[in-house]
């Protein structure tokens, strides 16, 4: 304890708003803040909700830690200010013995006898439990009330819920429980009117079965061999199955995975097939990976089988066994034009089944733009329209005149030698731009006619660019790997 030097660490220095509370001011020089002397203080409660000057003890150090009087923690009664009477008077009106009500706080954790009737919405018999104090403060109501206790012919489930009660196995418990009791018991299930099965017994906890809970028969998580057996209400799948006896052990909504044969469909058949697939998978009707283009039976649904002619155009020839129309890889082809418009033989990519759905090479779609020529990508602002774009073109003059016709202005223009690497890099820039919030093919509301470059248009307030340089640099950061080739303007 540290040595009282008054003046500087007795107890008025150091804490006179503490020091003022003592019944016997003249302590406030022989105390230091941490002194272990029990003294006699007063208190008046706070300022928020005063109480009646009482006089109370408590050490000198528990008091310069935070120690308050019994009574604002509630550990005291004063009548008429922090008893249950005063402070709670319909709790206080519950107590059996209402002698109580003045001897109590609302925080005492003592266990006491109370009355209950219930709700005004739902009455019962009046009826005695216990429960502490501060509890009840708290909102705890009878256990009767929160469905824990049995009160027969209130809230039994005889009472409450007579057609379940009607299923239980033991028809006794049907007054010993309540219809939020966690406990498990047997059932009887017939089924529903819709659709009955063999009776059949079952567990269950009753609140389960009060929220609607059916038995698993019936939810098809149990099988009833001749009512709901995969065998009984999918023939048709049955036959399917590689191992016919899990038949009668699966229900059509099993989520088990199971071996299946297909031989394709009558009007497209394939080589026979094992493959894998969940029983609730099939019965939604989900067929064989090869019937959906999703593997490759060679000499069936390859590419070389269903499209020798594009299989031709293959850069790797090898990908014809290897590939279904339907696949979304992209790969390499080969071009060299139509009959009619023959050009020279180029490589470039798409993937197998745009190819197949009749998308040709860039340079045979020639649409204002020749790959096999040289490019420009330029940069062009509205704004009369708050907007920007960007575009390619192999005739600079004639493409930004009839911009500037319409009001664009020419921001920046860059020439590519190799044409196709300038629709390249627009393609990489529209990337780069929609990646960044620019809002494509949005007209702004400028007007209601689709202007010549829309989808490559975007309003300002979503991005706004300076010149080519800062969308090439995006393009650079985003990894497409493109080189940036051509020269300045």
């Amino acid at each position: 304890m540290a040595k009282l030097v008054p003046g500087v660490n007795d107890l008025g220095t150091v804490n006179p708003e503490l020091a003022a509370e003592l019944v016997d001011p003249s302590l406030a020089r022989t105390l230091t803040r941490s002194s272990g002397k029990s003294v006699g203080w007063f208190c008046v409660g706070t300022d928020d909700l005063a109480h009646p000057r009482r006089e109370w003890s408590a050490t000198v150090n528990n008091r310069s830690n935070g120690s308050g009087c019994a009574a604002c923690s509630g550990q005291a009664v004063i009548v008429g200010w922090n008893d249950l009477a005063t402070v709670e008077p319909d709790l206080a009106a519950e107590l059996v013995d209402l002698s109580l009500a003045q001897t109590l706080t609302r925080s005492s954790g003592k266990s006491v006898s109370w009355f209950c009737v219930g709700a005004n919405d739902l009455p019962h018999p009046r009826r005695e439990w216990s429960a502490p104090v501060y509890r009840r403060a708290n909102g705890k109501g009878c256990a009767a009330c929160a469905g824990r206790e049995v009160i027969v012919g209130w809230n039994d489930l005889a009472t409450v819920e007579p057609d379940l009660a009607g299923a239980l196995v033991d028809p006794i418990l049907a007054q010993t429980l309540t219809r939020s009791s966690g406990k498990k018991v047997g059932w009887f299930c017939d089924g529903t009117n819709d659709l009955p099965h063999p009776r059949r017994e079952w567990s269950a906890p009753v609140n389960n079965r009060s929220n609607g809970r059916g038995c698993a028969a019936c939810a098809g998580r149990e099988v009833i061999v001749g009512w709901n057996d995969l065998a009984t209400v999918e023939p048709g799948l049955v036959s399917e199955l590689v191992d016919p006896s899990l038949a009668q052990t699966l229900t059509r909504s099993s989520h088990k995975s199971v071996s299946w044969f297909c031989v394709g469909t009558t009007d497209v058949p394939h080589p026979r097939r094992e493959w894998s697939a969940l029983v609730s998978s099939r019965s939604a009707g989900t067929g064989c990976a090869a019937c959906s283009g999703n593997v490759v039976l060679v000499g069936w649904n390859d590419l070389a089988t269903l499209e020798p002619a594009l299989t031709a155009e293959l850069v790797d020839p090898s990908l014809a066994r290897k590939l279904t129309r339907s696949s979304n890889r992209s790969v390499g082809w080969f071009c060299v034009g139509t009959d009619d418009l023959a050009h020279p033989r180029r490589e470039w990519s798409a993937t197998v089944n745009n190819r197949s759905n009749g998308i040709g090479c860039a340079a045979c779609g020639i649409s204002g733009y020749n790959p096999l020529k040289p490019g420009w990508l330029y940069l062009m602002r509205h704004d009369g329209w708050d907007m920007q774009q960007i575009g390619i073109t192999n005739v600079v003059d004639q493409r930004i005149g009839r911009h500037e016709r319409s009001g664009w202005q020419l921001v920046d223009i860059r020439q590519f030698d190799d044409g196709e690497l300038c629709a390249a890099n627009e393609r990489a820039g529209l990337a780069a731009l929609r990646l960044r919030g620019a809002r494509l093919g949005n007209s702004n509301d400028v007007s209601a006619v689709r202007f010549d470059g829309y989808t490559e248009a975007w309003p300002t307030h979503t991005l706004e660019i300076t010149d080519l340089n800062q969308l090439l640099e995006w393009v650079r950061d985003d990894e497409f790997n493109l080189p940036v080739a051509g020269d300045d303007r």
